[in-house]
């Protein structure tokens, strides 16, 4: 089975608070996937989590981002989604 990987970077705009949603991009087959995250630039290092737990924090076109502090207008968080 091939494991596919998706890169997507999400670039703040400051209104966001500390929990949203970011678009995939490219529609996945399912809502089955893991997210991992890295700073990419950013004027304070947040917690962050990637919930998964209730309807509609992961879907085939978005998932759910929930930090510790809102992020400042620019700061830009990487993330890498695996699906089996």
């Amino acid at each position: 089975m091939a494991i596919k990987l998706k890169s997507v970077d999400y670039k703040a705009t400051g209104g966001e608070g500390t929990d949203f949603m970011v678009t995939i991009g490219a529609t996945l087959l399912n809502n089955v996937y893991e997210v991992y995250w890295a700073p990419k630039g950013v004027s304070m290092i947040p917690a962050v989590d990637l919930p998964a737990r209730r309807a509609g924090d992961r879907t085939t076109t978005h998932f759910r981002v929930v930090t510790s502090a809102a992020l400042t207008a620019g700061d830009t968080l990487s993330f890498l989604i695996f699906q089996a």
